[in-house]
């Protein structure tokens, strides 16, 4: 009885239809019409628009049947499904919109046509002097690159010819570049191939190009560049907040490395390095690089609460890149700060949540409003109100390139002091707990890793059969690199270009340059004008800049492992010589920077 009854519920009431049956009854139908359409000569009815079946001729073969409801898969085997009926939706367009036209009298406006961007197509725009199409505004065509101190995530090279270099190095190739990036040899010198027992050959000099010291370097992490949205939960292997004692034992060898690397700048054995940190990035450069008289650093971004941080510490600083009108500087507070009970207060910094009201100076305006008979309820709101206000406007530049902060002299002492106690550079929680910010110089210094770039080549071959060669590298590419390849490719190569992913956040470091240049030129210009700065401990005014001639700067970081014809570039305090580029150029002998 239970499988007779099992039997019955599982068989198919016969009021209702399968939807197969129910298409097969509908395609007779329509067949059944046309064929009846046929004898008596007439045109077939055409089905309602809610029901259209795309139905073949009876000359022709039977096509399989399409589902109109299946959802398209992203591929080129269904563009021409997407394309056939976006034409037909064109198609209805153009009907109705050419009537509306011709009854107002219009000329209707077609659309321009799409860029093919394939890769020949690509090279040719490249190659031309269309300037519309790289959308880079007017180009500055120089001998000489300039210096842009942004940082580098990777590099492609693109020429018609062969390198003059590959990425399958020999053992001795490998041997002579890593000693020559080691020693600071310059092995692209023209007295290099006399002097020196290295391998010089082409592939030596790009290994040695490819090399970066960095602090820490941990295989399982990426850390660099120290952005929230490239890392990844599932590469974190080790949690160094489960670990205390291998956390603080990272921590500790990290302050090392920060101060052997500082004090290679003071010393100028060192031209610069960067400190890469969760939420900003700090470039420290020596004395003479671009035209600076003392070693200085600059912070981008910052924030409301890194900057109040600076001035409860007692770090003066500009920010050069805001508005000439808004020029600020930090205020020395009268009364000494307890640096521990400072650092314990502010865990967490930098962010736009420090609820700590900015100073401001006592101008009299209290006073002249209780002489005009204010109530001081009414005396109260009002400097409630201005404070909320500035702080409101301190805030609205958190994260953007006008928060670069800039530091001289003693206060990049104090900076560096900052840094190496405060622990909330070290994030907490997220894949990065527990380890201390990342390190980049282009010499050695007290625990250091030697890092190579990764290296990819590769040959392509466009539609009208020409040769193209690419390279990519990628990595931390810091701001000699650029040269130094470039050296090495304009000799054999007569053109040759160069596209650059960049680092946004650490652009405004090359902003600075001419920022302050105007400043400096300002004040030249009207030595009694009144300075927004305040004098330091050396009595220099921040925010202006002492140049000092090129040949001393080059002179006295002789040693510090930059290349001389780099160094030169390096130490200029011209506007022109910095400068913030995208890709580069090299035709007819000259670099076009865009």
């Amino acid at each position: 009885m239970t499988d007779t009854t099992s039997e019955n519920i599982l068989k198919t009431p016969p009021q209702w239809k399968r939807p197969d049956e129910v298409m097969r009854m509908h395609r007779l139908k329509i067949k059944k019409q046309s064929l009846q359409c046929r004898m008596k000569g007439c045109e077939a009815p055409k089905a309602p628009e809610t029901k259209k079946v795309e139905e073949s001729k009876p000359s022709e073969p039977q096509k399989a049947f399409r589902n109109p409801f299946k959802k398209p898969l992203a591929g080129p085997a269904n563009c021409s499904g997407v394309k056939r009926l976006r034409e037909e939706d064109d198609e209805e367009d153009t009907s109705l919109d050419s009537s509306l036209f011709r009854l107002m009298g219009i000329k209707k406006q077609t659309q321009p046509p799409q860029l093919d961007l394939n890769f020949s197509n690509l090279m040719k725009k490249i190659n031309s002097s269309d300037q519309e199409f790289l959308n880079v505004g007017s180009r500055k065509k120089r001998k000489f690159i300039p210096v842009d101190w942004t940082l580098r995530t990777r590099i492609r090279l693109m020429s018609s010819k062969p390198f003059p270099w590959n990425h399958k190095l020999k053992t001795c190739e490998e041997a002579s570049g890593t000693t020559g990036f080691v020693r600071c040899v310059d092995t692209q010198s023209k007295s290099a191939d006399s002097n020196c027992t290295l391998d010089t050959s082409p592939n030596a000099r790009f290994h040695q190009c490819c090399l970066v010291w960095q602090y820490p370097s941990l295989p399982w992490l990426e850390l660099y560049p120290r952005s929230a949205a490239r890392r990844s939960a599932a590469s974190t292997t080790i949690n160094f907040n489960s670990h205390p004692n291998a956390k603080n034992a990272l921590f500790q060898e990290w302050t090392e490395s920060f101060r052997s690397v500082f004090q290679l700048v003071r010393a100028q054995q060192c031209p610069y390095f960067y400190l890469l940190a969760n939420s900003f990035t700090v470039l420290f450069r020596a004395a003479g690089i671009c035209g600076y008289s003392e070693i200085h650093a600059f912070i981008s971004p910052t924030t409301r609460g890194l900057r109040q941080l600076l001035k409860n510490e007692d770090v003066e600083f500009s920010m050069p890149l805001k508005g000439s009108g808004n020029k600020t500087t930090s205020k020395r507070r009268s009364g000494e700060v307890d640096s521990d009970n400072v650092l314990e207060s502010t865990q967490g910094l930098p962010s736009n949540d420090n609820d700590e009201d900015l100073e401001v100076e006592d101008d009299g305006t209290e006073e002249i409003l209780e002489k005009l008979g204010a109530e001081a309820s009414d005396i109260k709101k009002l400097i409630q109100s201005e404070d909320e206000t500035m702080i409101q406007n301190e805030a609205n530049i958190d994260g953007t390139p006008e928060s670069l902060v800039c530091v001289q002299g003693v206060e990049a002492q104090a900076l560096f002091n900052l840094l190496l106690n405060f622990r909330s550079t070290v994030a907490t929680v997220g894949p990065l707990a527990g380890v201390p910010p990342t390190l980049i110089a282009p010499v050695a210094f007290h625990s250091a890793f030697l890092r190579p770039l990764k290296v990819h080549e590769s040959k392509l071959r466009t539609k009208d059969g020409a040769n193209y060669y690419s390279m990519e590298i990628c990595g931390p590419i810091l701001p000699q690199m650029i040269h130094n390849i470039c050296d090495l490719l304009h000799v054999p190569l007569s053109e040759f270009s160069l596209t650059f992913a960049n680092v946004e956040s650490t652009k405004p470091f090359s902003l600075a340059h001419s920022a302050v240049q105007e400043e400096t030129s300002d004040s030249y210009e009207s030595p009694n004008k009144s300075c927004h700065s305040e004098s330091n401990h050396s009595g220099i005014s921040v925010g202006t800049r002492h140049n000092i001639p090129s040949v001393f700067g080059q002179q006295n970081l002789s040693d510090s492992g930059l290349r001389a014809s780099v160094l030169k570039r390096f130490c200029s305090s011209k506007l022109d010589d910095v400068q913030t580029f995208d890709s580069l150029k090299f035709s007819n002998g000259v670099f076009e920077c865009s």
